[in-house]
């Protein structure tokens, strides 16, 4: 009872908040709000509404069937206004409808944990395994609503321009596509299709709101988005839904109408406005396998815009002769010694051979890796140009010093005057920084999108193996691999906005002996962080020319893609019976039969680059 009354004045605590902070919010804003602030606002009172009369049932006595029809109102509601918070305040985003599980906080040095709290928590309450107190599910739900207060107690809707609020839009998209339609946040309720609808419903709304307001003719838009919504009403089947063709049919002309659209309308892209940074996104692509949507620069040191194609080019160049050459090694090695190129720039070995034992870990594809903001498998730096550093100066690897390398390269005429053309403003241009800027141009070209999926995908081709497009419904439908290798990289950088790369804890086995298996002893990410939540943690590797980058895992253990895919479907190293309390791989068989097994893995392979394919490009 006792816990029920403290529910009861939390509850009476969160309300007031909110009430003092709409007041103060709407005394600081103009009298006159434009309509889609004005539905957003309604929209966002809505949700908190929905909260507290779910509280109150809770207090009153509900029970869990009550608290499920409950539950999915508030995501109903939450799923209205999910594009301006997600695209506006992503970490907030985070609090509301974050995954659950723990995180490291903002600063990894400080070891702060941060534990998950939101919907998808509250989803596992509801709809796991464990029986929900009633207390604990109306303390979350005080939590949840209040971030949510907060934000709109501090936050100005005004802020925001048409170029933005149209942006969200085209943001909420993409993760409608990529996360909402992979199952990514809400894995137990699998309300993926409705919610997906709900999302396209309150996006059409907004944007009749706006073409409304600057008098556009919006009905091609109109007649896209209807399309859009009426086939997911007609598709409600979660592992026969067909991603692909929803994508070709559906979404995709959407999207790159709603693009074609604002440019008719004169109306500025938020990036034309910011002329020297860049978002992930490049808000002007308009098919999300297209080789320019996302932006790699991004992930690099310098994330502006104002190099040249003649600077850009002088400097892959610089980069691509340092990768072959010996030069910033002692001990007549390369970066393609273990990075080679007819083998995606990995090695078709478990561990390279080091100066006096194996390296501990598997050489992982250059291929795509500039599209990630953590690199080597255990995450330890967040950018391309820092990578050389930790290469040079391994007593393993290059087992050198950054005085040998400058006094190499120095007495080197070419690389000299290589370096003063790349760097015409330093008086020194040969130092550490410039060494791994070079290198990280070199890296950020070798991303191709020429597989023959991501042809398909841009209509380039009209047919493909149907066991392709199987594959791929499996990968982000039933087999869940979409949930952690992200479209269109497949990589471990999260959509919609592409900001962060995860890394994840699968308790990896020693090798593929699942009758007597053994958790692999390299703790991974932990390493650095010095956080629990990271022992046996790495980065979620691109799986973009897979076929040709055998063995796999951190520690090229498992020999074929076959045993990669057994090893998910048993569930992960939990499931096979090993102590791995922070498994964020859930540790539930997959249930996928040899047949679907099979499809995945002609997906994968499907997603080849074609200078991989071709035996005279390999040559």
């Amino acid at each position: 009872m006792k816990k029920v009354v403290a529910g009861t004045f939390i509850l009476v605590l969160m309300k007031a908040v909110y009430l003092l902070g709409s007041a103060f919010h709407r005394s600081n804003q103009p009298l006159m709000r434009e309509p889609w602030e004005e539905a957003y606002r309604s929209d966002c009172d809505s949700l908190l509404h929905e909260f507290t009369k779910w509280e109150q049932n809770i207090i009153k006595g509900s029970d869990i069937k009550k608290n499920k029809e409950h539950y999915r109102q508030c995501r109903t509601a939450y799923k209205k206004i999910a594009f301006l918070l997600g695209y506006a305040e992503p970490s907030i985003e985070k609090l509301l409808n974050g995954p659950n599980v723990p995180s490291a906080g903002y600063d990894v040095t400080s070891r702060e944990v941060v534990q998950p709290h939101g919907f998808q928590k509250m989803e596992e309450m509801l709809f796991g395994k464990d029986r929900v107190k009633p207390y604990d599910l109306l303390k979350e739900i005080n939590l949840t609503r209040g971030n949510l207060s907060s934000w709109l107690y501090l936050y100005n809707l005004r802020q925001q321009n048409i170029s933005e609020w149209l942006a969200a839009i085209r943001n909420e998209l993409v993760y409608v596509y990529t996360l909402s339609l992979a199952g990514f946040d809400n894995p137990q309720s699998h309300q993926s299709i409705p919610e997906a609808q709900t999302t396209l419903e309150s996006l059409q709304r907004y944007f009749r709101l706006i073409a409304k307001t600057v008098k556009a003719d919006d009905s091609s838009l109109k007649q896209l988005f209807e399309k859009n919504i009426s086939y997911l009403k007609r598709h409600s089947d979660f592992n026969r839904f067909d991603r692909a063709h929803y994508y070709l049919e559906s979404l995709q002309p959407l999207y790159a109408r709603s693009i074609e659209w604002q440019r008719e309308m004169g109306i500025p892209f938020h990036t034309e406005s910011t002329p020297f940074f860049i978002n992930a996104v490049n808000d002007t692509a308009t098919n999300f396998f297209n080789p320019d949507f996302l932006n790699a620069s991004y992930y690099s040191t310098q994330k502006l815009k104002s190099a040249s194609v003649q600077e850009y080019t002088t400097l892959r160049q610089l980069g691509e002769l340092l990768f072959y050459d010996t030069i910033l090694s002692s001990n007549k090695k390369s970066c393609a010694s273990c990075h080679q190129p007819n083998r995606a720039f990995a090695e078709n070995i478990a561990r390279s051979e080091g100066l006096n034992q194996s390296i501990r870990r598997n050489t992982p594809s250059l291929n795509y890796a500039a599209y990630q903001n953590k690199q080597f498998w255990d995450a330890r730096v967040d950018k391309p140009e820092l990578q050389a550093e930790h290469v040079i100066l391994n007593k393993q690897e290059f087992n050198s010093s950054y005085q040998e390398v400058y006094k190499r390269i120095r007495s080197n005429h070419t690389y000299n005057r290589l370096f003063k053309t790349a760097y015409p403003q330093s008086e020194q241009p040969v130092n550490s920084l410039t060494i791994g800027t070079a290198l990280a141009a070199y890296i950020r070209s070798l991303a191709y999108f020429s597989s023959v999926f991501d042809r398909y995908m841009r209509r380039e081709v009209q047919q493909i193996d149907p066991d392709i497009l199987k594959g791929y419904n499996l990968f982000m439908g039933k087999a869940k691999c979409g949930t952690c290798h992200f479209a269109p990289v497949f990589n471990g950088t999260v959509p919609p906005q592409y900001m962060d790369t995860e890394t994840e804890v699968l308790g990896t086995t020693k090798n593929d002996n699942w009758l007597h298996p053994l958790l692999d002893d390299d703790n991974g990410r932990s390493t650095n962080t010095l956080l629990s939540i990271h022992d046996h943690s790495f980065k979620t590797p691109g799986l973009r020319n897979v076929a040709v980058t055998p063995p796999y895992m951190h520690h090229g253990a498992f020999s074929s893609l076959e045993k990669v895919v057994e090893f998910y479907n048993r569930g992960g190293g939990a499931r096979l019976g090993l102590d791995v309390p922070n498994q964020t791989l859930p540790a539930d068989s997959l249930r996928l039969t040899i047949r679907e097994q099979k499809q995945l893995i002609v997906f994968m392979k499907a997603l080849t680059d074609e200078r991989y394919t071709n035996e005279d490009n390999l040559k």
